[in-house]
């Protein structure tokens, strides 16, 4: 199988993709991709070249989307299904990939993933799901954190080892615009022309991009309805949100709002002080360090100024280093 992320628009997501392949790399993940669009500059690709295995060029895509508030990429968000009809003398149709945003993180047990049928992503019908809250602040309990598992394990145990979702419960995107659906950040599948195909006829009719228009995620619930009945699910502990319910109970993060590179933002020294964003980036200047010819790319070499500062101020404790992926 081939572990992928891919990038458009422009090089802000670049960190990102090289923490998400540097660390597939130290898991001893081989065949590790990244796609991208003309949109990202060829400085940024000279450098993605010293992390991942082959960095291919793939169309970017848009299609209108009439609710640009908070997210100005909704149109360009279906970019990602261009990898389904990725092929050459390497790499035939049919090839299996997994298809990662490159905001996640992954710290362990990556190999596993290579044995989940096709199509999969995580379910993600709703946030209550996903983590435990009370006025505001995360909440577990004693038994999450001797079994590591907690309220979304239960609602969806029917269907974590290798079970389709029933068509009923995916179906549910269709009248319920706040349902998510089938989370593509993390999406496994087999390349095909026939879906391909297919997805490109129907985002050219105006009665699809009318219900595109309706979603919030449009990718993830367009596809979540178009393949309902043949979805598996991936276990969420993939692809954690802030890393719930602790570092060292999950296999990866996804750092779905602000991310841990995003130095200029003002809300970075408040996020920062999370633990999530504070294993990022220790684990961005543990990259660095084991490659240096990345140390030679003025904005990668800005963060780790920047985190190095933090670090000499706030050292890591005794309990972070316990949470380490064991690569490190």
């Amino acid at each position: 199988m081939i572990y992928a992320t891919f990038l458009m628009r422009n090089d802000f997501f670049v960190p990102g993709a090289l923490m998400y392949g540097y660390a597939l790399k130290k898991q001893g993940i081989k065949d590790v991709y990244c796609f991208v669009t003309d949109d990202i500059s060829k400085r940024a690709v000279e450098f993605l070249h010293a992390v991942f295995d082959r960095v291919i060029e793939i169309d970017a895509v848009q299609v209108p989307h009439p609710n640009q508030k908070g997210r100005r990429d909704r149109g360009d968000l279906f970019t990602r299904f261009e990898v389904l009809k990725y092929y050459d003398d390497f790499d035939p149709l049919g090839q299996k990939i997994l298809l990662a945003d490159s905001d996640i993180l992954p710290l362990r047990n990556y190999k596993e993933l290579a044995n989940a049928p096709s199509p999969s992503a995580i379910i993600n019908e709703k946030d209550a799901y996903t983590t435990r809250q009370e006025n505001g602040q995360y909440v577990v309990d004693e038994p999450t954190l001797k079994t590591g598992q907690w309220h979304w394990h239960d609602r969806y145990s029917d269907y974590l080892n290798g079970a389709q979702i029933p068509a009923h419960i995916t179906d549910r995107v269709k009248d319920d615009p706040t349902n998510l659906g089938m989370n593509t950040s993390l999406w496994i599948f087999n390349t095909n022309m026939h879906d391909y195909t297919s997805i490109q006829d129907d985002l050219r009719m105006p009665k699809t991009q009318a219900m595109v228009g309706t979603f919030n995620w449009p990718e993830m619930q367009y596809i979540t309805q178009k393949w309902s009945g043949h979805w598996h699910t991936l276990d969420i502990k993939y692809a954690s949100f802030s890393g719930y319910p602790r570092l060292d109970l999950v296999n990866g993060i996804h750092f779905a709002g602000q991310k841990p590179w995003a130095i200029t933002h003002k809300s970075f020294d408040h996020y920062s002080r999370f633990k999530d964003f504070r294993m990022w980036q220790s684990l961005f200047l543990t990259m660095l360090e084991d490659t240096p010819i990345l140390q030679t790319y003025p904005k990668l070499r800005r963060l780790a100024d920047v985190f190095e500062e933090k670090f000499h101020k706030m050292p890591y404790t005794e309990e972070e280093i316990s949470h380490t992926p064991e690569w490190v």
